[in-house]
């Protein structure tokens, strides 16, 4: 306004209006002068409105007016794959091999993938990580729910998470969901052996299971290589109405000290029921579960899992199943070389890089009986997840209402493969 005022000065200029640009130093003397001078000239407007405009006027005028976002609230349905409606396929005595690979290279990629893929609220393809209840310290709400926002990365499961699917891309949503996982409740002892007789070393319980039903001799699992790790199921019939436990336990050997060292772990098996709230923030790859909750409802009593067949149609054999599972679980990851550990043994001791080269001269009991128990969980669940679904779980998840019957219930659909098993699906 100064430069204005001399550049006017020196042609011509009226005195109230020089006295007017001169006084024009910001929007309110604008404003007073105007009032004070009682002047109007054409400039007057060009003025108020210049200072109006300006980066001054412009945001003194935004601490007269407020901003508020609007939303809009809608319901979609979002498809989910349901373990309480899954059970692994019986497809390891097939003559084809192409299940069985595709089962097992998901499961070795998912040893194998980064920690953001194992402990992040999403795995590597997506899908949601479930929460491990057992592991959670705090105490919950007086409604019996745990607020994760609130915790520690907790731990999870199994090293893959459910997939899902009808997430937008282009809205905040939030969802509920009913699922399940695998518990292993283990004690573990390490004994002392020696090398000389190591082959002879045998297993200090080989007698039948608990339960009503498991009458028949344990069964043993492991390659046939001598040094590798051994799981034996001493409750190989068990029924989903038996009144205990199935029973599993796993040996691992250490052969780098004389005297030799076994660790040999324990476990009973059983099911934990959970309800999850989750909450995706733009889109379907930001997602993660908030709470969680012991299911207040459960089909089925805790010490019945999935290897019992309570998934499964009548067709369905608990002592077959449970047999091929930890039969080709044992022979999921490659064999090691000489003495040294294998991938599932070394994920005991380092379950970030299981890979890399062993430290086969530690004993993986030592970890103790907590840490023994969430890791073999999570790499029984691992394997649960993709011997059930293994198209889904690695980024193939789809439905298609028109596919099979649909309802808001539960339902069966099948993978984009033609040929791959069905799995169940539930709706939310």
């Amino acid at each position: 306004m100064t430069v204005i005022a001399a550049w006017k000065l020196e042609r011509s200029i009226a005195i109230g209006l020089l006295e007017y640009l001169l006084g024009s130093r910001s929007l309110g003397s604008a404003f007073l002068s105007l009032v004070k001078l009682r002047i109007f000239d054409t400039w007057i407007p060009v003025i108020i409105s210049a200072w109006c405009l300006s980066p001054l006027g412009g945001q003194a005028s935004l601490r007269a007016v407020s901003s508020t976002i609007t939303y809009t609230d809608s319901l979609m349905d979002f498809h989910i794959l349901d373990n309480n409606n899954t059970t692994p396929i019986n497809v390891f005595a097939s003559a084809s091999d192409s299940y069985s690979a595709a089962i097992n290279s998901v499961f070795v990629t998912a040893l194998a993938s980064s920690n953001a893929s194992k402990y992040g609220s999403q795995d590597m393809y997506g899908n949601l990580h479930l929460p491990t209840l057992e592991s959670i310290t705090s105490e919950p709400a007086a409604d019996d729910w745990y607020n994760l926002e609130e915790q520690e990365v907790p731990v999870h499961p199994a090293l893959l998470g459910i997939p899902f699917t009808g997430v937008p891309n282009d809205a905040n949503s939030s969802f509920s969901v009913s699922t399940s996982y695998v518990f292993c409740n283990c004690a573990v002892a390490i004994e002392s052996f020696e090398l000389s007789a190591a082959a002879e070393y045998v297993w200090n319980v080989t007698t039948s299971g608990p339960g009503s039903r498991s009458k028949i001799a344990a069964m043993t699992y492991g390659r046939d290589n001598a040094t590798g790790p051994r799981l034996q199921d001493i409750s190989p019939s068990h029924q989903r109405d038996d009144t205990a436990s199935r029973t599993i336990g796993l040996q691992s050997r250490n052969f780098f000290l004389d005297p030799g060292t076994v660790s040999e772990a324990w476990c009973n098996l059983s099911t934990t029921y959970i309800e999850l709230r989750a909450q995706c923030s733009r889109g379907p790859q930001n997602c993660t579960v908030t709470k969680a909750r012991k299911a207040p409802y459960q089909p089925w009593p805790s010490i019945a899992t999935t290897l019992d067949c309570i998934w499964g149609g009548q067709d369905c054999q608990p002592t077959f199943l449970a047999n091929a599972f930890f039969r080709e679980f044992m022979r999921a990851v490659p064999p090691s070389s000489h003495a040294d550990y294998t991938a599932l043994e070394q994920f005991f001791l380092t379950p970030g890089v299981p890979f890399l080269f062993p430290n086969s001269t530690i004993p993986i009991g030592n970890i103790g009986d907590m840490l023994f128990s969430q890791r073999l969980t999570q790499l029984l669940n691992t394997y649960l997840l993709t011997s059930s679904a293994p198209y889904a779980v690695s980024g193939d998840f789809s439905y298609s209402p028109q596919d099979e019957g649909y309802s808001t219930g539960h339902s069966i659909a099948n993978s984009p493969l033609s040929s791959s098993p069905s799995y169940g699906i539930q709706t939310t």
